[in-house]
């Protein structure tokens, strides 16, 4: 199911219209149309209001408890860092990045 359909199952739900959500969001009705049509999607900001409104769990639109991933949110400067820093290295070097990570992870045991 898209994100569109499940926009538009929630304005039925709640006997609203495009306008009514596109009003209460501060936004014009035609980009309302585009996320339901699945023509674009909303910025982060626009759907966590969307989801507030329609009472939908941003979580599950994102994909992630449906996947049990929301420990991979990045939570700090610190994993930030090491992230950016794995993605730098080219892929013949990543592969030895976390030897050398879990490795370490051993001798902190």
């Amino acid at each position: 199911m898209q994100l569109g359909d499940i926009i538009q199952a929630q304005l039925t739900m709640k006997n609203m219209t495009q306008t009514d959500l596109a009003k209460k969001i501060n936004i014009g009705q035609r980009s309302i149309s585009n996320y339901v049509n699945n023509k674009s999607l909303p910025d982060l900001e626009t759907l966590a209001k969307i989801c507030n409104i329609l009472e939908i769990d941003i979580y599950t639109i994102l994909g992630t408890k449906q996947y049990d991933n929301e420990a991979l949110f990045i939570r700090d400067k610190n994993e930030c860092m090491f992230l950016t820093m794995y993605r730098s290295l080219p892929d013949h070097k990543k592969a030895h990045f976390m030897q050398s990570i879990l490795t370490l992870m051993d001798m902190l045991k």
